[in-house]
């Protein structure tokens, strides 16, 4: 519970918990989407290309590489954006490491981001150049 003067973050969407209470469903998003025992990285927002899905779905097998049990799950874009990511992703032969959900509910989004290890967000690309020989 807050107190008063506590800080706080005011969102772009309702805050559902609350509404309605908070309800951890991280364990049914996991059993969902066949993600228990793994490790869990986490996009979610939009797809367009200034956000870097590229960079993510390029990166992936080196993490993979480092870490089996490594699944991406990439959270919003509209179908035909996520059907032309998923394309890449399963040309490449990186499928069984990649989980797509597509646009998610506001309620949704904190299950989904209690259920994950890590978060990726967009960063400037030179930057990722510069670091990627020591990035992960």
């Amino acid at each position: 519970m807050r107190r008063r003067g506590d800080p706080f973050l005011i969102e772009n969407v309702v805050d559902y918990g609350m509404i309605f209470g908070e309800k951890d469903e991280s364990a049914a998003i996991r059993e969902r989407h066949g993600l228990n025992g793994k490790k869990v990285l986490l996009y979610a927002g939009t797809f367009e290309p200034y956000q870097g899905i590229d960079l993510i779905i390029d990166s992936s097998r080196r993490v993979i590489q480092k870490e089996p049990r490594a699944r991406f799950m990439l959270v919003g874009g509209h179908p035909d954006q996520v059907a032309e990511q998923e394309n890449k992703v399963r040309g490449q032969g990186l499928h069984p490491y990649f989980v797509f959900t597509g646009q998610v509910q506001p309620q949704e989004v904190a299950a989904i981001s209690e259920s994950v290890k890590c978060c990726c967000h967009r960063v400037c690309r030179a930057l990722i150049r510069r670091l990627k020989s020591t990035v992960i």
